[in-house]
């Protein structure tokens, strides 16, 4: 058997000449075919009444007409046809033009209508009931942990073999349970006898069984804030639980159901039970003393997508990213798609030429999602470097398309093999955070790369514990092909004891200087390029003479007359992040780098990644003489922000991390700044050397 509620609320607009008498403002009724009865003092016996239904709460479309006419009393009756969830206005005139009343009254149905149903009473404990709206059909709203809906026991509502309920649901928070329907239990095991519950995290649960044997059931997926239809059903062997027509679990067991003679709660549990307050709408609750199919389950899915505004899937791309860049020319296309009961398994990917969906799509690509709705597709053959913008789309059984939002992205053109390979970052591993395991992936996709870090290596003072639990189990596995910058959190251990006796073995290729905790920098050639590393925490520790580096700096630029140069500065001169910003200690170091022709600087310290245009040790922006300035304190530590952006700085990017790759060729360079988590290039480019 089943169970149907409807609740009608009725409210006067105004005292008219005819009185309204039935049904009571703001009452309860199982009745779905009201009868709307009324009486009058003034006009004679057997005048013409009629009453006009009108959706909404004035003069809308015309639901019915419905006439009679006035008794020896004065009095009248007339019943509506069946009523659709919904708000009315009942305009009623007795001889039209003489007298007139009109009331605004709301039908809604807690309950669905099938040829087993009955009628059970009711009562609304602060639970309102809405109109149906955009994109909302009628429902009772529960916002406070005191609302529920109680309906009285009955037959109906006592199974002793099987039983099933479901209830179209729209929760609107979530951290705690929360009941959807339940009856109490008394038998051997408290609690219930059966009930459909949402856990802390979203997850439809169903219970059955109150007498020393229980079965519970949970779904494989939390719900989201859309509307959803759960239904929890038992058929003697089994538990099962279906969301939006589609099974989500089952639990074989066998549960002994005891009838009592407690009422059936709906959006609450027992009268002290406020944990379980449910936060939300729900629309058509039912219960039932029969096991419902898997196919059931799916009719009344698809007979609610409609009203629920559910027929349209919604499908999504997760990569790439909208305004990315990418240097591979088959680039993976992936997202979510819907998985209801309703929707096609079909993907259809289009992809177009230039920064919008108008025109013919390029290439229409096709994939199916899974059974958890993820799906993803790379094109047959290479795309050509340009922008390029994809959308997906899926269809329904109803005919009805969901479109993913545009993602527009760039495929840019890959460092060159002909170059010397340069890759690194800065302010790297730090054990609280997963950032260096990301960037340490993106390293070993350049297995032919010189790996350079940039400083701050190890969180949070450089010491050896530092680097044997955090550094090395990241960036240690391209340790053989590393070469290592000093940064101020290294010199945090006294002497960097915990830097210099991790790279020893690297360092010692390099001389003494690159040994000494005084001095700790060096020298270097790659491919056509010369590097200097230097110790831009010089003017920190109390060892270390700045003048003599600056001195050892440029000597060792007047040696090395390459026609392409690179510095590793820890510490930027320039910085639009918001922690250290611009370092005037380092003034000194571009003065003699500029003066040399030099034409790279990177480094870290501030955890972004910002990209500058070429500039004099001044900060203005010089193209002929100008030193490019990249800093990358993106290899794993915890990301900052930016403030007042400089003048000359021309790409900045916090989002995640990163490592910067350099194709350092003969006559110029070309960068990638390649971010992680999925891997996508944010900024490339190239340049001549001076």
């Amino acid at each position: 058997m089943g169970l149907v509620l409807a609740g009608l609320v009725f409210r006067p607009e105004k005292r008219p000449t005819i009185r309204l008498s039935y049904p009571a403002a703001s009452s309860l009724t199982n009745d779905l075919t009201p009868t709307i009865r009324g009486r009058t003092r003034s006009l004679e016996r057997g005048a013409n009444v009629t009453v006009t239904l009108s959706t909404g709460t004035g003069t809308g479309t015309l639901a019915q007409e419905l006439t009679t006419r006035l008794d020896e009393d004065g009095r009248f009756s007339v019943t509506a046809q069946r009523l659709d969830p919904g708000v009315y206005t009942a305009q009623v005139e007795v001889e039209p033009g003489r007298a007139a009343a009109r009331a605004t009254f709301l039908v809604w149905r807690l309950g669905r209508a099938t040829s087993d149903a009955t009628v059970a009473p009711g009562r609304l404990e602060g639970a309102s009931l809405v109109s149906a709206r955009e994109r909302s059909p009628a429902g009772a709203v529960f916002d406070d942990p005191d609302d529920r809906i109680a309906v009285l026991s009955s037959a109906t509502l006592n199974p002793t073999r099987w039983a099933s309920m479901g209830a179209w649901v729209s929760q609107r928070s979530s951290g705690r349970w929360q009941n959807v329907v339940a009856k109490p239990g008394t038998g051997e095991v408290a609690g219930q006898m059966y009930a459909l519950w949402i856990d802390p995290d979203g997850h439809p649960v169903a219970f059955f069984g109150n007498g020393g044997r229980q079965v519970r059931v949970d779904a494989d997926q939390p719900l989201n804030r859309s509307w959803h239809l759960l239904i929890a059903s038992y058929d003697g062997r089994a538990a099962r639980i279906y969301v939006d027509g589609s099974l989500a679990g089952e639990q074989p067991g066998e549960a002994r159901l005891v009838p009592n003679g407690l009422p059936v709660l709906i959006g609450r549990g027992g009268v002290s039970d406020d944990r379980r307050a449910f936060t939300g709408l729900l629309a058509d609750v039912w219960v039932s003393t029969r096991p419902l199919s898997s196919g059931h389950a799916r009719r009344l899915y698809a007979q609610g997508v409609t009203r629920f505004r559910l027929s349209t899937p919604k499908v999504k791309i997760t990569s790439p990213e909208s305004a990315s860049r990418t240097s591979d020319p088959t680039p993976t296309f992936a997202g979510s798609a819907s998985a209801g009961a309703l929707d096609r398994a079909a993907i259809e990917v289009r992809l177009y030429r230039g920064s919008s969906t108008s025109g013919t799509p390029l290439r229409v690509m096709a994939t199916k999602r899974g059974t958890a709705g993820s799906w993803s597709i790379s094109p047959r053959s290479p795309i050509p470097l340009g922008t390029y913008t994809v959308q997906a789309l899926q269809a329904s059984v109803t005919g009805d398309v969901g479109r993913s939002a545009p993602a527009t992205f760039r495929v840019v053109r890959s460092l060159t093999s002909a170059g010397t390979m340069l890759a690194g970052a800065g302010d790297i591993a730090d054990c609280t955070d997963t950032g260096h395991l990301l960037t340490a992936e993106l390293l070993a996709e350049t297995r032919d790369a010189t790996v350079q870090t940039f400083g701050d290596n190890a969180y949070p003072h450089g010491s050896s514990s530092d680097f044997d639990k955090c550094y090395d189990r990241s960036w240690g596995t391209v340790k053989g092909w590393t070469n290592p910058a000093i940064g101020d959190h290294e010199y945090e251990t006294p002497s960097a004891a915990g830097y210099f006796g991790y790279f020893a073995e690297r360092l010692a290729r390099f001389g003494p200087s690159a040994r000494d905790p005084a001095r700790a920098y060096y020298s270097y050639d790659l491919g056509p390029w010369h590097l200097v590393v230097l110790n831009a925490s010089c003017w920190k520790v109390r060892a270390c003479s700045v003048e003599r580096q600056l001195a050892w700096l440029d000597q060792d630029l007047g040696r090395h007359v390459s026609r392409c140069t690179l510095a590793v500065l820890h510490s930027p001169r320039w910085s639009s992040g918001d922690v250290h910003g611009d370092n005037r200690e380092m003034q000194g170091y571009w003065d003699s780098l500029y003066a040399a022709g030099v034409d790279i600087v990177v480094g870290g310290d501030d955890h972004v990644y910002e990209r500058y245009a070429p500039q004099d040790p001044h900060g203005a922006y010089d193209r002929r003489r100008g030193l490019r300035q990249f800093t990358v304190g993106t290899g794993g530590g915890s990301l900052y922000g930016f403030e007042t952006v400089d003048a000359n700085s021309e790409v900045r990017f916090r989002a995640s991390y990163g490592v910067l790759r350099l194709a350092l060729l003969r006559r110029g360079y070309e960068w990638q700044f390649v971010a992680a988590g999925p891997t996508r290039v944010i900024d490339a480019g190239s340049d001549g050397c001076h």
